[in-house]
């Protein structure tokens, strides 16, 4: 959803191409320059036009509070700042900026009906201001009042045309209140002004597919497709959007139109590579979800998708294969991304490839520590590769972050019975056995006390443990 919650005061028009990241100036500095400026056009204007103007007293007084209600506001006085903005408007009804401000104040209040009041005087006394407008109809979005806030934005626009962040606030509320044909106007007027734009393509198909217009959403490609016929992506999406809506024979000619520009396009493999998917052809498939996944051109969180698809049964081995080939793609094209590494590596330990899962592990944790079930596999697989080792050195990172878990306990006492410490190794047994709540799992516990007992020449504890551990 576009954000509204920036002060137009605050804000300039965002840099092209980056709609949604307003650049910040001196706030303080240009709202204090501009109120003063509108203070001073209001004394000048309420008297009579003479060569040399005179100022009353009562002028001075009003000007002083209203400065003291400046202050006040921007240092966070906002109970003096009230005072004295209201101290202003009862010696001069119609000072428009003092209204404004005031509603700002019970705007930071969060009393939107008095702050909604303040701003209609504000707006009444200065109908050409766009800044008192547009903070009425923030007022009222924050109201959920999103019919009148889209009134007042769209009479914004009319008054700055070119204000672009007044034109996504004023698509966002009719979007609110349902009213597609303005959001679509607006977001025209978004698009002359940015030019193409992803992100506003995307927005619309979304809105589009969200009413279930499916031919309205494939339309807006077929635009963009008129105005670039050489784009691979735009035949791609449009496909996509036909056969994610159960219409794959309006697909196909997308699709070759497609390849048939750019056959290694990773949006075209992609949505080809569903197409083979659904209709049951998995070795075509497979090739273009692997080209798809290879390719710089995909976001990760489609490739994510392909992944999840293939890994759905993991109790299948003979689907390792491609689960690997898949997998490892994701490390090369997308390093920085977790579930890659840890996709690999648990292909690998289902492979009983234990070894060669280990560096997979740890790249995995290095990028997502608090990934806790990783790190139990992980410490499986080092003990099937018997690294135990590699465990013992991972001691204060185990009991740090799994203190209470009974098989993680079990696992690092098991290294040190394995590497000859049966005392160490008894300690965490101990621990294993308070936080382990399953029998089977508690008799193969007491077997290794019995086990690290017998180790130490303690073969009456070590019998106490093995018939504790029959008993399971």
């Amino acid at each position: 959803m576009i954000n509204l919650k920036k002060s137009p005061l605050a804000t300039t028009l965002p840099p092209k191409n980056t709609i949604f990241a307003p650049k910040i100036f001196n706030m303080k500095r240009i709202v204090i320059l501009t109120l003063i400026f509108a203070l001073s056009l209001s004394v000048s204007f309420a008297q009579k036009k003479t060569k040399t103007p005179v100022i009353t007293h009562d002028q001075r007084v009003t000007s002083t509070m209203f400065a003291n209600g400046l202050k006040d506001y921007y240092q966070g006085n906002f109970q003096n700042a009230e005072k004295n903005f209201m101290n202003v408007v009862q010696k001069d009804s119609k000072h428009a900026t003092a209204y404004y401000m005031l509603g700002k104040v019970k705007k930071e209040a969060k009393d939107y009906p008095a702050a909604e009041y303040f701003l209609q005087q504000a707006s009444k006394n200065d109908k050409s201001n766009a800044w008192y407008l547009s903070e009425l109809a923030e007022v009222y979005d924050l109201q959920g009042k999103h019919k009148e806030s889209s009134a007042i934005w769209s009479q914004v626009c009319k008054m700055q045309p070119n204000n672009e962040k007044f034109v996504i606030n004023c698509a966002d509320a009719y979007l609110q209140c349902g009213d597609v044909k303005n959001v679509m106007k607006y977001l025209d007027v978004l698009e002359q002004m940015e030019g193409p734009n992803e992100g506003i393509t995307n927005f619309r198909v979304e809105i589009l597919l969200y009413r279930n217009d499916v031919k309205g959403a494939v339309a807006v490609y077929d635009k963009l497709i008129k105005q670039c016929p050489t784009e691979a992506g735009y035949y791609a999406k449009a496909a996509n959007i036909y056969i994610s809506n159960d219409m794959s024979e309006k697909a196909i000619p997308y699709l070759e139109k497609a390849i048939a520009i750019d056959s290694t396009n990773g949006e075209a493999q992609c949505v080809l590579g569903s197409y083979y998917y659904t209709h049951g052809d998995k070795d075509a498939a497979f090739l273009s979800h692997l080209a798809a996944m290879k390719s710089p051109d995909v976001e990760v969180n489609k490739k994510l998708s392909i992944l999840r698809l293939y890994l759905a049964d993991m109790n299948d081995l003979s689907q390792a294969p491609r689960q690997l080939a898949l997998a490892r793609a994701l490390t090369e094209s997308e390093p920085e991304t977790m579930e890659g590494w840890a996709a690999t590596a648990s292909v690998m330990v289902r492979q009983k490839n234990y070894a060669d899962a280990v560096p997979y592990f740890e790249k995995a944790l290095d990028i997502d520590p608090a990934q806790y079930s990783l790190w139990q596999d992980f410490l499986y697989c080092l003990a099937k590769a018997k690294k135990y080792d590699k465990i013992i050195s991972m001691e204060k990172d185990i009991t740090e972050i799994f203190p209470t878990n009974g098989m993680m306990n079990y696992t690092l006492g098991d290294a040190y019975l394995q590497t000859n410490h049966p005392t160490e190794a008894l300690k965490y047994f101990e621990k294993s056995l308070k936080y382990t709540y399953d029998k089977n799992e508690q008799g193969y516990i007491y077997s290794a006390m019995a086990e690290a007992y017998e180790a130490l020449g303690n073969a009456e504890k070590a019998a106490e443990c093995r018939k504790k551990g029959n008993k399971k």
